[in-house]
Parts: C-alpha cells; sequence; structure tokens
C-alpha cells in the first residue's frame, strides 16, 4: 500500500514540477520577458481574469499603459498594445498576425471558421473570401445612401444624452447599445426599432439579446417575454 501512495505522490509531485517549469519558462520567456507589465502576470492570468469579473478590464488596461507604456504585458501569454501604429498594422487587411482561438471560444456554437461570423474567422484566406461577400454593403455609394439616416440617429441620441445630462447624470452606457440597435436595424430592415425614440428596449430587440445569451449560457432559461423599459 505504501509504494502505491509513494507512487501516487511522485506522480503528483512531477506533474507540479513539470507545470511549474512551464510557467517559469513562460514568464521568463527572452522575448516576452522585454515588455513591461505588473510582475504577477508573468505568472498568472488571474490579475486579468479578476479585472474582468469585476467589469473593469477596460479601466484595468487604460491604467496599465499609462504606468507601462503603449506596450504592456497583462498575463502570461498576453500582451496590450496602445499604440495605433501598432494597432493599425496587427488589424489590417492581410495582416500576417493569426486571431488567437479566444475569437472562436466566446460562443459554443461557433467553435470553427466554417461555423463562426466574419469577425471570428482566423483562417485569412477564408476571412478575405467572406469579407468580399460584405464589401458591396460597404462601398461608399452604399455608406452615403444610408449616412442621412444613421447621422439622425446618432443626433436623437446625442439629444437624449445632454437631457440627461442637464438632469445630472448621462448614462453612456444605457444610450449607446440603444443606439447602435437602432442603426442595425435601419441598416439590415431598412427602418430603425425606435428604441432611442420610445427610450425601451422592444421586444425584437429583446429576443435577439435572449437568443445570444441562450446561446452564450446552454440550459439556462431566459424570460423573452416582456418589453423592458429602460430605467
Amino acid at each position: 500500500m505504501d509504494r502505491w501512495v509513494r507512487g501516487a505522490l511522485a506522480l503528483v509531485a512531477a506533474v507540479i514540477i513539470g507545470y511549474s517549469i512551464q510557467i517559469l519558462r513562460l514568464a521568463f520567456h527572452p522575448e516576452l520577458s522585454k515588455i513591461p507589465g505588473p510582475f504577477l502576470s508573468r505568472f498568472t492570468v488571474w490579475p486579468m481574469k479578476l479585472q474582468v469579473i469585476s467589469g473593469r478590464r477596460t479601466h484595468y488596461i487604460h491604467k496599465l499603459h499609462q504606468i507601462y507604456g503603449p506596450v504592456v504585458r497583462i498575463a502570461p501569454f498576453e500582451v496590450a498594445f496602445g499604440d495605433i501604429t501598432a494597432y493599425r498594422e496587427i488589424h489590417r487587411i492581410g495582416t500576417p498576425f493569426t486571431k488567437s482561438a479566444w475569437y472562436q471560444e466566446q460562443n459554443p456554437l461557433q467553435y470553427s471558421d466554417d461555423t463562426c461570423g466574419v469577425f471570428g474567422v482566423r483562417d485569412q484566406r477564408k476571412a478575405n473570401a467572406r469579407r468580399k461577400l460584405f464589401q458591396q454593403a460597404g462601398t461608399k455609394a452604399a455608406v452615403k445612401q444610408w449616412e442621412p439616416i444613421v447621422v439622425d440617429i446618432v443626433r436623437q441620441t446625442v439629444q437624449k444624452i445632454k437631457r440627461d445630462a442637464a438632469n445630472g447624470v448621462a448614462d453612456l452606457m444605457k444610450w449607446w447599445p440603444m443606439m447602435t440597435a437602432d442603426v442595425l436595424g435601419t441598416l439590415a430592415f431598412g427602418e430603425p426599432f425606435r428604441v432611442i425614440e420610445k427610450e425601451e428596449v422592444r421586444h425584437t430587440s429583446r429576443q435577439t439579446k435572449c437568443a445570444r445569451g441562450r446561446a452564450n449560457t446552454p440550459g439556462r432559461k431566459l424570460n423573452c417575454s416582456k418589453t423592458l423599459k429602460v430605467q
């Protein structure tokens, strides 16, 4: 019996040692170790995970850029760029950089290039082919056609924000999604959902949100039958 216990302990110790070696190799990688950032972030993703859970990921990364500069190591295998030149190089069409698996890990139904939307396609050739299907809607002529309607929605939104600000507080995180819903409704269906005008998330918009929620949380029951009044 003692032999089995010793064997099990040895196996556990070997796994821990092997895992620790991997962590240390990544933490002190000759290239990644040159990038500034919090010392703890070299070894674990939990400082970033805690910020994500608390809903302050964007604020946290912005603060790190203020401390460490335009390039910051925010996790053992993750680097944040706050430089416009780097951003354009990374995200331009034909970029040599491949999207990480994160883009296909946000929705269990979109797990590959063939099942996800344009935003999540990782293979450059497939992404280019998919993008060409949407190029017509993004031509200069098409944009000019929709510009007056989109501008009108933006003006309505700004007026609502100014009204709230005059009363003391303007919640941009309330108005931006509503404005987005109206713009997308216009581009997709020819007319807005009029969420901004009525200041409520109407049935169609709520159903869309619930459908996304169901996809992201399988097995969870969400009530999508009621109109949600924005407070």
